[in-house]
C-alpha cells in the first residue's frame, strides 16, 4: 500500500525531471556543435553579422504539408467548441413592463425553474414569486442574471423540496433585462409542457425554445470566463445596444460578431472565428517559418510546435480578443521580415508592399487590442537598424543619391501605412460602438473612450486567484484555470491556458542560446529578429504592476517558437544526424500535448489521472 501511494503521490514528477533534462540536453548540445563561427568575417564586421537572409518562398512541395497540418489541427479546434443551439428569442423587461405573470393552469408541483439570461444585468437578477390560488404569493429565491453570468443556463432547484405553483410572478430587479428561456421541472425532473399557459403579452418568447435545454449548465452551452465581456459586446454591436465592456478596441469584439451573425449567439457561434483565425495561424506560421530558414523540414516541425502548443489551443477557442491581437501580430513580423529582407536597390514595388502590409496588420491589430503597440516597438527597432545597415551599404557603395530618394520613399509609405491607414481602421471600428452609444461616430466619441480605457488599466487593482507575473510565465509557473466542475465524485472537468512545458522551457532555452550567440559575436541577422520580436512582447509586462495572466504570455510564444527552429535548423544543417534531435523535439511536444488534452478541451477523467500525470507542480490546478 505503501508503494501504491509513493507512486500515485510522486510520479507526477517525473515528467517535468524529464522533459527539463532533455531540454537542457538539447540546448547544450546545440550550443557545443554549433559554436565555431563561420569566418573571420563573422567576427570583425557587425554589418554584415546583422544583415538579414533573403526570403525563401515556398513551393509547390509544401503545400501538402501545409494542408495536411492545417485541417489536421481544424478537426481538433472545432471538435467540441460548443452547442450551435441555444435560445435566440428574449422577453425584454422595461420600465413599464417591469414584470411577467404566467398561469400554468392548473396547481402542480414544481422541483427546478430553469432559466437561460440574456443580455443586460442587475446585482440579483430577477425576483420570483410563486401562488397556488393567485391572492397568495410566496417570495422565493431570486433568479440569477448578474453581469458574470450572461447567456448562461441555471437550474434553480427549491432547496425545500417541490412546491405547489399555479401561477408564477417574475420581476426584473432592474430594467432593462432580457430573458432568453424558462422550463418548469417536475419532482422527476420532466419538463411540464407550456401548451397551455396563460401569460403576459409576450411572454410566450420565454417558452418556445424549451427542447434546447441541456441537461446541466456547462461551457459547452454558457459563456465561461471573459466571453462574458466580450461575446456580450459582440452581441451588443449587432442589435446597437450601449456595450457594456468597453476596455478595449471595438474591433475585436466585432470579429467575435461575424460569428455570431453566421450561427446565431451560441457558443459555437460565438467562438467560431477565434477558432478559424486559431486554424489560419497553421499555415501562415509554416510559410512564415519556411521564408526565414529555407528549409521544408524545419517549417514541419516548427509548425507542429506551434500547433500543439497548449497555448495556442485553448485561447483561440475562447470568445476573448487575444487571438486576433495575436494573429495580426504574426502578421506584421512576416511582412516586416519581407520587407527588410529586400535592398534598396531592388524594385520598389518588391519592397515597399510587404511594408504596406505590415503597416495594415499593425492597424488591424491596435485596434484589436492595444497589446499589439509592444509587437510595434519592435517593429520600430528593425525598421531602424535596416535603415542604418542599408544607408552605410550605399554609402560605400556611391548610391548615396539612390538611398535618399529610396528613404524619403519609404518614409511616406510608411506614414501611410503606419499611422493614416491605422488610425483610420481603428476610427472606423467604432462604428458599432457608436451606434450602440446612441451616438454620430465622432472624435471626440473616439478620444473619451481611450482615456477611459487607459484609466481602467492604469488603475484597476483587481485580484484572481490565477493571476501571474511575467517571471512566472517565462518557467510555466501558474496556469490560468478557466473552467472547474465535479460531475462526480472521484471525477472532474477542467481546463486552464498555459504553454506546453516543451515550448516554454526548450524556448526559452533557445532565445538564451541565441542571445549568447549574440554576445559572443555569433549572431546574425535572423537571431536577432527573434530576440527582438521577444523582448518586445516581454518586456513592456516587466513594468506592468496592473492584474495579469498567463495568456498575456501568448504573444511570446510564436518567437519561443522561432527560436526552437532556430535550433532545429541548425542541428539539421550543421550536426550530423542531429534530424533525429529535431524529430525528438516535435515528438515530446505532441506527446505532451496528448498527456494534457483532458485539461485543454475539458474532458472528464478521474482525479487520479491529473495526480499521477498533469500536476507538475503544486500551483498547477490540475
Amino acid at each position: 500500500m505503501r508503494m501504491i501511494y509513493w507512486i500515485q503521490r510522486y510520479v507526477v514528477y517525473l515528467f517535468p525531471a524529464v522533459t527539463a533534462a532533455f531540454v537542457i540536453h538539447y540546448i547544450y548540445k546545440y550550443l557545443l556543435s554549433t559554436s565555431k563561427p563561420r569566418s573571420i568575417l563573422d567576427l570583425i564586421s557587425s554589418e554584415r553579422r546583422f544583415e538579414f537572409p533573403g526570403v525563401f518562398h515556398p513551393d509547390k512541395a509544401d503545400v501538402i504539408p501545409i494542408l495536411l497540418l492545417t485541417l489536421s489541427y481544424a478537426a481538433i479546434a472545432f471538435w467540441n467548441l460548443g452547442d450551435m443551439q441555444d435560445p435566440q428569442t428574449f422577453y425584454r423587461f422595461t420600465r413599464e413592463s417591469p414584470s411577467i405573470i404566467v398561469d400554468i393552469g392548473e396547481v402542480r408541483q414544481v422541483s427546478t425553474i430553469v432559466h437561460y439570461t440574456g443580455n443586460f444585468h442587475s446585482d440579483s437578477g430577477y425576483t420570483l414569486e410563486t401562488s397556488a390560488d393567485g391572492a397568495t404569493w410566496t417570495r422565493q429565491e431570486d433568479l440569477r442574471q448578474d453581469h458574470a453570468k450572461t447567456f448562461h443556463w441555471f437550474f434553480n432547484r427549491f432547496e425545500d423540496g417541490p412546491v405547489e405553483i399555479r401561477y408564477l410572478k417574475i420581476t426584473a430587479q432592474r430594467t432593462p433585462m432580457e430573458l432568453g428561456e424558462l422550463v418548469l421541472l417536475d419532482p422527476q425532473g420532466r419538463r411540464i409542457p407550456s401548451d397551455g399557459f396563460e401569460m403576459t403579452s409576450g411572454a410566450d418568447l420565454l417558452f418556445d425554445e424549451w427542447e434546447l435545454m441541456p441537461e446541466k449548465s456547462t461551457y459547452l452551452n454558457s459563456t465561461y470566463f471573459d466571453e462574458i465581456y466580450h461575446a456580450r459586446t459582440a452581441y451588443e454591436h449587432i442589435h446597437g445596444i450601449r456595450p457594456y465592456e468597453n476596455t478595449h478596441p471595438p474591433l475585436g469584439k466585432i470579429f467575435i460578431s461575424l460569428g455570431i451573425r453566421l450561427f446565431g449567439m451560441t457558443p459555437f457561434g460565438w467562438r467560431f472565428i477565434g477558432t478559424l483565425l486559431g486554424v489560419l495561424m497553421v499555415p501562415i506560421m509554416y510559410i512564415f517559418i519556411k521564408s526565414l530558414f529555407g528549409m521544408r523540414l524545419t517549417a514541419v516541425l516548427g509548425t507542429l510546435l506551434f500547433t500543439f502548443d497548449f497555448m495556442h489551443y485553448v485561447q483561440t477557442r475562447i470568445a476573448t480578443i487575444d487571438t486576433y491581437g495575436v494573429f495580426f501580430t504574426i502578421l506584421m513580423y512576416y511582412f516586416m521580415y519581407r520587407f527588410i529582407s529586400t535592398g534598396f536597390t531592388d524594385r520598389a514595388f518588391r519592397q515597399l508592399v510587404p511594408l504596406a502590409l505590415c503597416g495594415i496588420s499593425f492597424g488591424l491589430g491596435i485596434a484589436s487590442k492595444w497589446t499589439a503597440f509592444y509587437a510595434a516597438a519592435g517593429l520600430v527597432v528593425l525598421y531602424a537598424i535596416y535603415i542604418v545597415l542599408q544607408g552605410r551599404k550605399l554609402h560605400r557603395e556611391g548610391l548615396t543619391r539612390h538611398f535618399v530618394k529610396r528613404f524619403a520613399l519609404i518614409v511616406f509609405v510608411s506614414i501611410v501605412f503606419f499611422v493614416a491607414v491605422p488610425a483610420a481602421i481603428y476610427y472606423l471600428s467604432y462604428i458599432p460602438y457608436a451606434k450602440g452609444m446612441g451616438e454620430p461616430l465622432s472624435l471626440s466619441l473616439v478620444w473619451e473612450n481611450q482615456v477611459s480605457m487607459f484609466k481602467y488599466h492604469a488603475g484597476i487593482e483587481a485580484e484572481h486567484s490565477y493571476a501571474s507575473r511575467w517571471w512566472m510565465w517565462i518557467f510555466d509557473i501558474r496556469p490560468i484555470l478557466y473552467y472547474l466542475e465535479y460531475p462526480a465524485d472521484g471525477y472532474r472537468v477542467s481546463f486552464g491556458a498555459f504553454l506546453n512545458p516543451l515550448v516554454c522551457w526548450g524556448g526559452l532555452g533557445a532565445i538564451i542560446a541565441l542571445l549568447w550567440r549574440q554576445i559572443s559575436r555569433r549572431g546574425d541577422g535572423l537571431g536577432l529578429f527573434i530576440l527582438i520580436g521577444y523582448a518586445a512582447q516581454l518586456v513592456p509586462w516587466m513594468f506592468i504592476s496592473r492584474i495579469t495572466f498567463a495568456y498575456h504570455y501568448f504573444p511570446s510564444m510564436v518567437f519561443l517558437v522561432l527560436a526552437l527552429c532556430y535550433t532545429i535548423n541548425g542541428y539539421i544543417k550543421e550536426i550530423p544526424r542531429g534530424k533525429y534531435y529535431a524529430y525528438g523535439l516535435c515528438g515530446a511536444g505532441i506527446a505532451l500535448f496528448a498527456l494534457f488534452f483532458p485539461v485543454l478541451t475539458g474532458l472528464t477523467v478521474p482525479d487520479w489521472y491529473g495526480r499521477m500525470f498533469l500536476k507538475w507542480f503544486p500551483s498547477w490546478p490540475f
